[in-house]
């Protein structure tokens, strides 16, 4: 063969793997950047979704306590037979929270909601209890009040009890990987 022509032959060669190579080398480069820029998307998402539940958890925390104060003003205010009636304000501060409990629903995870859902319930069972020891006040039925005002009592513990259990909840939810729940 000419020389030439295996000059040429080689030239071609080293041409075409150039292109190849240089092909390759852009195919890897772009999805490389397409990684980057995914993980960084998900890196993002998940510090506003952390943001977003703590927001949520904190006002429900938040609701949780104006709950507990109005529980204990109107336990106070039933137990030791006092002219007013401080239901309206359990009223009021039990509507917020069924308000938050959306927040920390929508925030997640599962958990979450369904706890905030259970101290609802305790919220809700310690206002009947709040106007049935309301109710009994007066009445003949002193053993009957009494034991009304220990439950009472004993709702305003639960959500207390609700509250704390709350807490460490959100604590260990927003230190978890936002994607677990």
């Amino acid at each position: 063969m000419d020389q030439g022509v295996i000059v040429i032959l080689t030239g071609a060669i080293t041409a075409v793997s150039g292109v190849g190579g240089t092909a390759v080398g852009a195919l890897v480069a772009a999805k490389g950047g397409r990684n980057q820029v995914r993980d960084q998307a998900t890196i993002e998402h998940a510090q506003w979704l952390r943001q977003s539940r703590s927001a949520a958890y904190q006002s429900y925390l938040e609701g949780l306590y104006a709950v507990d104060l109005a529980v204990g003003a109107a336990v106070g205010a039933v137990a030791n037979q006092a002219e007013g009636d401080e239901r309206d304000a359990l009223v009021e501060a039990i509507g917020k929270l069924r308000r938050f409990q959306w927040q920390v629903i929508t925030a997640g995870p599962r958990n979450m909601g369904e706890l905030a859902e259970r101290a609802y319930e305790l919220a809700q069972h310690a206002m009947a209890t709040v106007t049935n020891t309301h109710l009994a006040r007066g009445s003949d039925q002193s053993e009957r009040y009494a034991a009304l005002c220990d439950e009472a009592m004993e709702s305003r513990l639960r959500v207390l009890a609700i509250r704390a259990t709350f807490a460490e909840e959100a604590a260990a939810a927003l230190s978890s990987r936002p994607f677990e729940g």
